[in-house]
């Protein structure tokens, strides 16, 4: 009788393999929602943007305008589309207004996209579906916070995750009008979110007009869309005209060098696998013309021009590398394109993409180390905790007053005033917004002076300014200052300095 062999009785190596994917794909699942769980059970928030989004959804439950006027009364007015507002605003709605709940649509988004990609991936091979969940994750831990805020980016990420469904659903091949509508209706979505949203569908649309060789797709397509986008506009919290005025002044923002530079260095992450894979459909075809008729190098092609896109516009003042996000699921398909692609004999495609999945990985995955560090360093719990208290304290004793946040002359104050959540979801008035006031100060929009007046005749009972600091003095983010002199001026003869508490001075209108 023969000995048996010494090794059989191990499991085989694309097995180790195998397990040693779903390992990973699980620390770094589980790993991805402690980061949630800690952000959403923070006070605060990390950037003012998210404040500025809180403070409009919540308005939209009172029936508030978002998009209000330049010479109006009220200055809030804000650049990211409709859609924003109602999923943020559908959140406290459901849960109560609370800063937990107006984080609670981008944590989601984050854990739906790498379920929407693995869901996407699942008829494939389990090995890319796990390198999908893998990439997924990275992307998004890569990004943090940017991946996982309230403001559009991860719901754009979601959009485009199911995007991705779409196009790899057996369903939209036997019903190619189903496919047309819901790109459509996601693209729709997409511009409610940001303005050039579709950007983001568009690889979709282009690979299934292409595969079903339909002009009317495009029709379809484009009617759904718009139709989707303009929807959130017969409401009137959100008039158009208003909303439309943003981006002939925005387009004059200038390109700034080092951005540029920082957004191509992580857009690199998504231009890598579909330069990689239209390179190898030009390998296969032998032949321009068949690759240019082919669905597959037109998706490919249209990505590549989104993402470049996309690089040129976070490298805007006030954009971010993070614009580039929600193209991760495509990168991840083009990838899986290249290792599994049938028309392809050559075992060297599928090391090549292998490979290349490994480097892209591991890239993200040591350059988010010390993301992560500066995010949880970041997290200041006792200082947030300590603003919060003395904001419910100062609402307690005036409980009879209107009280808002205002500005001091430090960038360091300003971040303890991120917190004027806690007044306007306790019913406070919200009038003026500074976090705006940097971008319009910058883009040289002069303060309406209707505005001005709101001040003089001390609609507002308190102003919250921090401690010790002049009020509305404030360099902004782009070096100028944030608030005109007749603001200031205007504020100086209606109110006085009455008092203190331990993060802010109380200016209380003198004639009260």
């Amino acid at each position: 009788m023969a000995e048996p062999r010494v090794d059989s009785c191990m499991p085989s190596q694309p097995a180790i393999i195998d397990r040693l994917l779903l390992a990973l794909a699980a620390t770094l699942a589980v790993y991805l929602l402690v980061v949630l769980f800690i952000y959403g059970f923070y006070d605060g928030y990390l950037d003012h943007g998210e404040a500025i989004v809180t403070a409009e959804a919540f308005s939209v439950l009172k029936g508030m305008q978002v998009y209000t006027p330049f010479d109006g009364p009220r200055f809030t007015s804000n650049v990211y589309g409709p859609v924003l507002f109602l999923a943020n605003g559908l959140m406290m709605a459901v849960f109560g207004g609370s800063v937990a709940a107006s984080k609670l649509a981008g944590l989601l988004s984050a854990v739906c996209s790498v379920l929407l990609v693995v869901w996407a991936m699942r008829a494939g091979p389990r090995r890319w579906c796990l390198y999908a969940a893998i990439a997924m994750t990275s992307y998004i831990l890569v990004f943090v916070p940017y991946s996982i805020w309230n403001r559009p980016d991860p719901l754009l990420l979601v959009l485009s995750c199911a995007g991705l469904v779409v196009i790899r659903s057996q369903m939209t091949v036997q019903r190619p009008v189903l496919g047309w509508i819901m790109i459509g209706i996601l693209g729709g979505l997409a511009c409610g979110l940001k303005i050039y949203g579709p950007l983001f569908l568009m690889p979709f649309g282009v690979y299934l007009a292409l595969r079903h060789k339909s002009l009317v797709s495009v029709l379809v397509m484009s009617v759904a869309g718009l139709s989707v986008a303009f929807l959130p506009f017969v409401l009137q919290v959100f008039p158009l005209d208003n909303y439309l005025s943003w981006f002939g002044i925005f387009a004059k923002k200038p390109t700034i060098g080092a951005m540029a530079g920082k957004a191509l260095r992580y857009g690199m992450f998504y231009l890598i696998p579909p330069i990689a894979l239209i390179v190898h459909q030009f390998n296969i075809r032998k032949s321009l013309l068949k690759t240019f008729q082919d669905p597959d190098f037109g998706y490919t092609l249209s990505a590549i021009i989104g993402i470049s896109g996309c690089i040129y516009l976070a490298s805007k003042p006030g954009a971010g590398m993070y614009y580039v996000l929600p193209f991760a699921p495509i990168a991840i398909d083009m990838m899986v394109r290249l290792g599994t692609d049938e028309n392809s004999s050559r075992l060297y495609t599928k090391r090549i993409s292998q490979v290349l999945w490994l480097v892209i990985v591991a890239a993200m995955l040591v350059a988010s180390v010390p993301i992560q560090k500066r995010n949880f360093k970041a997290l200041e719990w006792d200082r947030t905790s300590a603003i919060k208290a003395d904001l419910h304290t100062i609402m307690r004793k005036y409980n009879d007053k209107k009280i808002q946040m205002g500005v001091g002359n430090t960038i360091g104050g300003y971040h303890n005033t991120l917190q004027k959540t806690e007044l306007i979801l306790a019913g406070n008035p919200y009038s003026v917004d500074f976090g705006i006031m940097m971008e319009t100060s910058f883009l040289k929009i002069p303060l309406p002076k209707a505005l001005i007046e709101t001040i003089s005749s001390c609609q507002t009972d308190i102003w919250l300014i921090p401690r010790h600091e002049a009020p509305f003095e404030i360099i902004g983010y782009y070096g100028n200052k944030v608030v005109d002199d007749s603001f200031i001026n205007a504020f100086k003869g209606a109110y006085a300095l009455t008092g203190s508490s331990e993060y802010f001075d109380i200016w209380a209108c003198k004639s009260r």
